[in-house]
This record gives C-alpha cells, structure tokens and sequence, in this order.
C-alpha cells in the first residue's frame, strides 16, 4: 500500500526536528527549551501519523 503524501511530509518532518536538535545540541547553539520544543513538534508530528493510520 503507497503512503499518503501527508503521512510522509508528517515523518519528514519528524526526522527533521530530530535532526535539527540533535546538531543544535552538538554546537551548543541552543537552550534545552529550544531542544525540548524541536523534539516535541517531532513527536507530534509522529503522534498524528500514528492517527492518521488508524
């Protein structure tokens, strides 16, 4: 079965937060409310796709 468009722009965007507070914590370039923030849109982000296949 072919995923939805919005079911991979949710996990792009996922891995991108993820991605992003990752880097951002190696420069130190960022608070860990800023780090929070990122990974808890990314979860969300997996949280409605995990909805969206139900």
């Amino acid at each position: 079965m072919k995923p939805s468009l919005v079911s991979i722009i949710l996990k792009a965007v996922a891995l991108g937060m993820g991605v992003t507070a990752i880097a951002l914590s190696a420069m130190k370039a960022a608070s860990s409310d800023t780090l929070l923030t990122l990974l808890s849109i990314g979860l969300t982000a997996l949280a409605l796709e995990g909805l969206q296949n139900e």
